[in-house]
């Protein structure tokens, strides 16, 4: 290749990841004083996965809860299993709807489960 062309190359990718970095810069969320319609979640905890098979606690569903309560008028959740489960119940105390959806695998019984509870 030649050296123009591997200028223009070079070129062409750096004014591509300017473009990129100017238009995806993140931005601090800003403070409202009305809910939104509604979030999309999933209640786990920092190092928790959907993989690790822990259920979550009542309390721990609760205190998430509380902290949206004022923040958002419904709450949408992806899976249905794992105590997620107690999610509606709770919810109903703070006055926020719940959609709920059952996450499906190619496992048959934990289809089947996470259909039953949904």
């Amino acid at each position: 290749m030649k050296l123009s062309s591997i200028a223009i190359l070079l070129a062409t990718v750096v004014l591509n990841l300017f473009i990129w970095t100017q238009i995806n810069k993140p931005y601090d969320l800003v403070e409202s004083s009305y809910p939104v319609n509604s979030v999309s979640a999933d209640l786990l905890r920092k190092h928790q996965t959907p993989f690790d098979n822990i259920s979550l606690s009542a309390a721990q569903i609760e205190a998430d809860l509380q902290i949206l309560a004022p923040k958002t008028r419904a709450i949408r959740l992806y899976r249905s299993t794992a105590g997620l489960e107690q999610v509606p119940a709770i919810a109903k105390i703070y006055g926020i709807d719940v959609t709920a959806s059952a996450y499906l695998d190619s496992r048959e019984e934990n289809n089947l489960n996470a259909s039953e509870v949904a």
